[in-house]
């Protein structure tokens, strides 16, 4: 399945290698495990990281629901894979570059520039190396790189403000890949079943029951009708591009685990991957949120039309959200009985 949800809105940031919309930082661990031999195939490493089975809704600000996260997906997959790495935090950029400089003399490193991720490959004086999440490689003097590295707080979580870059770290054991596959469907699962919230944002199957509530609940005049459909149109064009895309790699990353599990085992994961492709079809039909014009007050005849087919399409989307929660329900059950039954068998 290569198709992606119609919609005029442009495509969120974040790269499509491999047909693949992900955020930067998945294609930047790409190119640097490359660079340790590593050829790891997008759609598997959407699953190590989690991005695979991620899904998170803040109904009070829809359109950070992609950039929300419950763990570190660079530390999770790297570790499961055998890697000893690290997340580097300076308090300003010279700090930040002398570390940098040190690294880079036995690793390449991931870090948050303006624009998005880039893997800073190595340094060819008086240049660095860099690569886009796109693959695009560009030569940056040392002034270029201090000026676009960001401030942030945390690295992929919860951290103090600062300036940080990931590195992969040495290889320190190689990994048995079917006990590798049970620990990431193990965090997939429950990252899908999750119940506490993140800053707010609701995660998995409770981000499909947010969803529904909010969209269950009548408005109470043309003001927050018209917040509702504000809302609605920035999480579809934010979020159901990311999550489309996930649930196409969750399908393709189940079809690659099950090949080595199994017989009993892999029947539950080709399960889990039908209900996650029956997911991305009803992402395909999630209708485009109509435009408001121009948030005038009082209100335009064509923003009073926009809110007005807005709940006509109410029912329809809530429909489609319920749907989502029914199959993503039975992904999680298969993800869950096929990793406790390859469990069994390897401990055999």
């Amino acid at each position: 399945m290569n198709s992606v949800p119609q919609d005029e809105a442009p495509e969120p940031p974040g790269s499509r290698r491999e047909g693949l919309l992900s955020p930067g930082y998945v294609d930047c661990l790409q190119a640097c495990m490359a660079l340790k031999g590593e050829r790891i195939p997008k759609a598997v490493l959407m699953g190590l990281t989690g991005e695979a089975f991620r899904l998170f809704y803040d109904k009070s600000a829809p359109d950070r629901s992609p950039y929300v996260l419950a763990h570190n997906p660079l530390r999770a997959a790297s570790t499961v894979l055998g890697y000893s790495p690290k997340v580097n935090y300076y308090p300003d950029t010279e700090q930040a570059m002398e570390g940098l400089d040190e690294h880079l003399a036995a690793d390449a490193a991931i870090l948050h520039a303006e624009g998005g991720w880039v893997s800073v490959l190595r340094r060819e004086p008086p240049a660095y190396v860099v690569q886009m999440a796109d693959e695009r490689q560009e030569r940056w003097d040392r002034d270029r790189l201090m000026e676009s590295w960001q401030r942030e707080a945390g690295f992929l979580e919860l951290g103090l403000p600062g300036f940080y870059f990931f590195g992969l770290g040495e290889k320190e054991r190689k990994p048995d890949m079917d006990e590798v596959a049970v620990a990431t469907l193990r965090r997939g699962v429950r990252l899908m079943r999750r119940r506490t919230k993140v800053g707010g944002a609701a995660a998995g199957l409770l981000a499909y029951e947010d969803m529904a509530e909010s969209l269950r609940r009548k408005p109470r005049g043309y003001q927050q009708a018209a917040l509702d459909v504000l809302r609605y149109s920035q999480w579809r064009e934010a979020g159901v591009p990311y999550v489309h895309a996930a649930r196409q790699a969750a399908v393709e990353y189940l079809d690659t685990v099950r090949k080595t599990f199994t017989e009993e085992a892999a029947e539950h994961l080709e399960k889990a991957a039908k209900a996650f492709r029956k997911a991305a079809e009803l992402f395909e039909e999630m209708p485009a949120a109509p435009a408001l014009q121009d948030g005038a007050h009082p209100p335009t005849g064509a923003d009073k039309r926009a809110v007005r087919g807005f709940s006509r399409a109410r029912k329809k989307i809530i429909r489609l959200v319920y749907r989502l929660h029914a199959v993503e329900t039975e992904a999680a059950d298969g993800m869950r009985k096929g990793a406790d039954i390859q469990e069994r068998y390897l401990r055999r």
